[in-house]
């Protein structure tokens, strides 16, 4: 999967991590409440452990096998959050996830920054649906991905984690029958 160099939409930048995201993202990492629902382990919680991961992905950028992991940046304020997509089990199905700090929840950036990620996913790679997973108790979380047109698919048990949480999907086709999106992109 071939990344793009950035994704833009009028009000955020969805790129690759830089060396200067490091910072805000080890705040990202050790804050309490911003990772309340997140399924990082303990250590990767611990600015050590924060360390590593963003190192981790950094570093993949240059390796066969990147890691889809994107920080969501403000035109000219640097890092927000995050979001990105895995693969899952399943043959065209991947997984989408999406981060804020806390001062930036509330905005509707980890939707245009989602909604600008799953419509480039949809148009360059053979992608058939896209899942969130998400603790029942992050309701944030799910209006994000009502926002999006994902449909609820009741809880279900995530394939790598085990842990059960809210799913909810939306097809290519479901993403192209709702075309025009509200929110306008770009790749760059």
């Amino acid at each position: 999967m071939k990344l793009p160099n950035v994704i833009q939409t009028k009000r955020l930048i969805i790129r690759p991590f830089q060396n200067e995201d490091l910072r805000p993202y080890l705040a990202f990492m050790t804050d309490e409440l911003a990772t309340q629902y997140m399924l990082f382990t303990q250590e990767q919680k611990t600015e050590k452990g924060a360390k590593e991961l963003f190192k981790l992905i950094v570093n993949s950028y240059s390796s066969d096998h990147p890691v889809f992991a994107y920080a969501i940046a403000l035109s000219g304020n640097g890092f927000i959050g995050s979001c990105g997509i895995s693969k899952l089990n399943q043959v065209g199905v991947y997984e989408c996830y999406y981060s804020l700090l806390p001062e930036y929840w509330h905005r509707g950036y980890a939707t245009e920054a989602t909604n600008a990620l799953l419509d480039y996913c949809f148009q360059h790679y053979p992608i058939k649906a896209i899942k969130a997973y998400m603790n029942p108790a992050n309701v944030g979380s799910a209006r994000v991905a009502e926002r999006l047109g994902m449909a609820y698919l009741g809880l279900h048990r995530h394939p790598t984690f085990k842990r059960e949480g809210k799913v909810y999907s939306i097809t290519k086709a479901m993403w192209d029958s709702a075309q025009p999106r509200p929110i306008a992109s770009k790749a760059l």
